[in-house]
């Protein structure tokens, strides 16, 4: 199997030149009707592109959620022009796919308007049911505001009256696997949801055992809940199964199953507490400059206070700063024991060389998920952190100068569009517990995976402070770097 790399190496990688920008078109027509594309943001060419295959998958779902989020329209309508995409006879599955993908990525559509386009998609066979759990996870990871305001905004889909069991529980199943929702809430929701079912107690038994196990899964899947809470989970599980058991065989009724399994759930929610309200990050993460490109640029790196300074450092596809980077520390990483008892990691997430991934496994993911991306999780949306192609843009479209603020050497980008420039500090790379290139190399994550491996993500660089040749390079995604956050 292929050997993921050691971190020194991804020093060596990191430090190496910047990747080229230049890239080779199939044809001058794709060059074409992108341009025209980009420029009119128009909902119905984007979609005309995709059905004639000029906008392959990625490019697609992001020039459709553009155009979505920038349709002069109400909700109504916004929804109409989507769901008859859907069912256009003459559209390909992978236009109608990639309309689903765009509609649940825009920001400006609701969660219920999400959600009915999921079900739409369900009922035309265009979706697996059991795919939808992950479609309306991500649609409510993507949901802009407050904490307080995602939660009511889920909470009502949930509960919604007009809607059948199997429609609540789905979205029951999406909130769960939300990793930006509290443990706590998730307890809430659930008691409200099963408590909420007209059916039979047997048939909420039936959910309550259901969802509490996919709870639990989740729980441990995030690698953040603590070892008491997981324990506490499990019990529950073990409790719901055991209860089920007894009303099977007449020791029990299932009201009183019901009951007991609700009262242990808020016991447990008594010992996790109530939902921490986010801390509130200081103004200056807030604000952004308008360099006239496809995006806005935060002012400062995420965790700082002005531009000189690092800020917090971020492997990659993580959203919260650690004491030590590398494979053993890192959230999508697994440890494997080869012949001769050596050890190598395997990834878990975002992987696409099965010689990479755990078993062989691969998702496909390029690109970051809201959940994992430490933009959005620490600002909320419609904060997240670049792509590898508007790195690629903020290079090409400003000129670069060097300029040292408080003693620290800087980059300044300047906008050849609008005169405006961000300026971007040599905060270095965190390798271990050590700080690697303080002073002198420049870089920040995107939130792209390296095309060429799935070991490496893609950063800004500028690899030597003398040098001012800043381009797109590459590190392994345990190494700590800042992250730049952009804005549409």
């Amino acid at each position: 199997m292929k050997r993921i790399l050691r971190p020194l190496a991804a020093l060596a990688f990191l430090l190496a030149l910047p990747l080229s920008f230049s890239s080779c078109q199939e044809d001058a027509p794709e060059v074409d009707y992108k341009m025209e594309v980009t420029v009119t943001n128009d909902f119905t060419k984007v979609v005309e592109a995709i059905n004639q295959g000029t906008l392959k998958k990625e490019e697609a779902i992001k020039k459709l959620t553009e155009a979505i989020d920038k349709m002069q329209a109400d909700q109504a309508t916004k929804l109409a022009s989507i769901i008859s995409v859907l069912g256009d006879v003459n559209k390909t599955l992978e236009t109608k796919l990639a309309a689903i993908e765009g509609a649940i990525s825009a920001q400006t559509l609701s969660l219920e308007g999400k959600l009915d386009i999921l079900a739409e998609a369900i009922k035309a066979h265009m979706l697996k049911q059991e795919e939808l759990a992950g479609k309306i996870t991500k649609a409510m990871e993507t949901l802009g505001g407050t904490l307080a305001e995602k939660l009511a905004e889920i909470t009502k889909a949930i509960n919604s009256t007009a809607k059948t069991t199997q429609d609540k529980l789905d979205r029951l199943m999406g909130l769960i696997n939300t990793q930006t929702i509290p443990l706590s809430d998730k307890l809430d929701a659930i008691a409200s949801a099963i408590g909420g079912l007209t059916e039979s107690s047997a048939k909420q038994l039936e959910a309550l055992s259901t969802t509490l196990t996919q709870l639990k899964e989740a729980a441990e899947a995030s690698g953040t809940t603590q070892a008491s809470i997981l324990t506490e989970l499990q019990k529950l599980v073990s409790k719901a199964a055991e209860l089920q058991e007894e009303v099977k065989q007449g020791k029990s009724s299932a009201a009183l199953a019901v009951a007991a399994i609700l009262k242990q759930l808020e016991e447990i929610k008594a010992k996790i507490g109530g939902t921490p309200t986010p801390p509130t990050p200081p103004a200056q993460e807030a604000e952004y400059v308008d360099l006239g490109l496809s995006v806005k640029w935060a002012s400062c790196n995420l965790g700082a206070n002005s531009p000189e300074q690092p800020g917090d450092y971020y492997a990659w596809g993580e959203t919260a700063p650690k004491e030590y980077y590398d494979w053993s520390t890192y959230k999508y990483a697994k440890a494997v024991t080869l012949e001769g008892g050596s050890r190598e990691h395997r990834l878990t997430k975002y992987c696409t060389v099965p010689a990479d991934g755990l078993d062989g496994f691969t998702d496909g993911k390029t690109q970051l998920e809201p959940a994992d991306d430490a933009a959005t999780v620490r600002l909320g949306a419609p904060w997240r952190m670049p792509t590898e192609a508007e790195v690629e843009e903020l290079v090409e479209g400003c000129t670069w100068s060097k300029e040292t603020i408080n003693g620290i050497p800087c980059l300044r980008a300047t906008s050849k569009a609008n005169g405006k420039s961000i300026v971007i500090c040599t905060a270095g790379v965190i390798y271990n517990s050590s700080y690697e290139g303080r002073h002198i190399t420049a870089a920040f994550w995107s939130s792209t995976l390296y095309s060429a491996g799935s070991e490496r993500g893609t950063v800004f660089l500028e690899q030597g402070y003398e040098n001012l040749q800043p381009g797109a390079g590459q590190g392994f995604r345990v190494l700590g770097h800042p992250v730049r956050p952009v804005r549409p």
